[in-house]
């Protein structure tokens, strides 16, 4: 997970294939996904340096960068345009002096509830509990494949929110809005629910 960069992949197989030879092809194809990361990690300029900036974060290597970066893929769904964002707010809540919970929603459904990042549980309409609560800090490792615009987001948060900002929710047309305080986070999600703009 993060390694295998998402992207459209041909990969051709035949009926005739041996067990041997499918497992040899399935290789093939990761090592090409692996591949595909290596280029366009070679793309950003100053990486070392870039990741160096963040330890004052808790980041401190590319692993740590993609680990991040994989929940704001996961967050934006798409807009690459609010990553960076995205990231300053985690960055933020990563020093913070509340307990370091992310609170990042898609960690409720990374498999076994491992590394929910939320300090709450979350339970299924019939009541059923869904996933445990309190990962503090970083998952040990990216919970999705990672793009390009994920990766440069954390390496290039935007460095007037940080610290500014600890709160950001979507409504259901996919506009992100960011709060300061959790009072007003709550007050944005209530102004969303009574305009009829909040999605469970």
């Amino acid at each position: 997970e993060g390694y295998l960069y998402p992207d459209t992949y041909d990969c051709f197989t035949c009926e005739s294939e041996s067990e041997t030879e499918r497992v040899e092809n399935a290789k093939l194809a990761v090592d090409r996904m692996l591949a595909n990361f290596d280029e366009h990690l070679k793309k950003i300029t100053g990486l070392d340096t870039k990741i160096a900036s963040l330890k004052k974060y808790g980041i401190t290597s590319l692993h740590d960068a993609l680990s991040l970066a994989s929940i704001v893929q996961l967050e934006c769904d798409g807009y690459a345009d609010q990553m960076s964002n995205v990231a300053a707010v985690f960055l933020g809540r990563l020093v913070w002096t509340e307990p370091r919970y992310l609170g990042s929603t898609p960690t409720f459904y990374y498999p076994d509830n491992r590394y929910n990042t939320n300090n709450y549980k979350l339970y299924d309409a019939e009541g059923h509990l869904i996933s445990e609560a309190g990962y503090e800090g970083l998952p040990p490792g990216p919970q999705s494949c990672v793009t390009l615009d994920a990766l440069k987001a954390v390496l290039n948060p935007n460095t007037e929110y940080i610290g500014k900002y600890y709160y950001f929710v979507t409504d259901t047309e996919s506009n992100f809005y960011f709060n300061e305080t959790y009072a007003k986070h709550k007050n944005t999600i209530n102004r969303l629910i009574a305009a009829g703009k909040w999605g469970e």
